[in-house]
């Protein structure tokens, strides 16, 4: 009989034990899953953020490319008005 109390309260001592370890488990992996959802935000918003530079610096060669070819077109323009004046008469 005191024996049997005896390993009974141990069981009990144990069980009440392995219910902390199982609730540190739990918190532990609701931790775990938390990180991970915060790494895969991170990781969303790094590459929205690189596609939104992409965007802009893509915009950015563009303006410059049309600037560049509208100051070309001017120059080419310019000169050509030039070679005009100069020939007699102004007849090509």
């Amino acid at each position: 009989m005191l024996i049997e109390l005896i390993t009974m309260s141990k069981i009990k001592r144990m069980d009440v034990r392995f219910g902390e370890i199982s609730n540190m488990m739990d918190k532990q992996d609701a931790m775990i899953a938390s990180l991970q959802e915060r790494r895969s935000q991170r990781v969303s918003n790094a590459r929205r953020q690189e596609k939104l530079r992409f965007q802009a610096m893509n915009v950015d060669v563009k303006i410059f490319c049309m600037r560049f070819i509208k100051v070309s077109r001017d120059e080419q323009l310019t000169m050509l008005i030039k070679r005009i004046n100069y020939l007699p008469n102004g007849k090509l």
